[in-house]
């Protein structure tokens, strides 16, 4: 049995990418235009987290699937010495409160896992969105949690997100009043998982050492402890 699948090339530029640069014209309303798309694809929605044809929901709530995943991979750290005794401790007390002070999203947004991710060029002196890309890794999930991995985009910053993209967003969508506090939590989680995917992924190179080191310096800078 084979099988097709047909898609449509997308002209220009990454927005993910290209929202990290510094030497373009009018960032200003490609951020707006950001925070615009972003607000408009997460007006689809639904009751429970998962993959969109699925038509029930998982076993494991979104929490209880969340900590054990975000505990598992802050053991990793740990096994590794990827983190000083000061640290490990630090986190431990952060994600226990944080898991206090939790609560489930009302809604779970369509979007993709990483954040906003589609192709944009500038024409007619203006930034226009072309589409969205890499769908196969659409789901619906916690709005919150794609937020933070926007946030950190792809130069994994740990600055906030501008008030222009904020500015598009928010006319489309609203966001969950309990964003700010926890956004530091979900940031944690995708510093670890990137960690813990270079090491299943790739060699002990010092590339790779290197690249490791630098994710967990943003977790430290997070937590503001060097």
């Amino acid at each position: 049995m084979k099988f097709f699948q047909v898609m449509s090339k997308l002209e220009e530029y990454s927005i993910r990418e290209h929202l990290v640069l510094d030497d373009y014209s009018y960032k200003e309303n490609l951020q707006k235009l950001a925070g615009t798309e972003f607000g408009k694809l997460h007006l689809i929605k639904r009751s429970y987290d998962g993959w969109a044809d699925q038509k029930v929901p998982y076993l494991t709530d979104w929490k209880d699937a969340f900590f054990l995943a975000l505990t598992n991979r802050f053991y990793h750290l740990v096994e590794n010495s990827y983190l000083s005794k000061q640290m490990a401790k630090t986190l431990e007390i952060f994600i226990e409160n944080k898991k206090k002070e939790w609560t489930n999203p009302k809604e779970y947004v369509f979007s993709h896992v990483d954040g906003l991710q589609g192709m944009v060029e500038y024409k007619n002196n203006k930034w226009v969105f072309n589409g969205h890309i890499d769908l196969e890794d659409y789901r619906f999930t916690d709005q919150r949690f794609v937020l933070a991995g926007f946030e950190i985009g792809a130069n994994y910053s740990t600055s906030n997100v501008s008030d222009n993209f904020w500015e598009g967003y928010y006319e489309y969508k609203k966001v969950d009043s309990s964003y700010d506090n926890l956004k530091n939590l979900f940031k944690l989680f995708y510093f670890m998982s990137w960690i813990q995917m270079i090491n299943e992924n790739t060699n002990s190179s010092s590339t790779s050492l290197t690249i490791i080191k630098n994710l967990v310096d943003k977790i430290e800078l997070i937590f503001d402890t060097k």
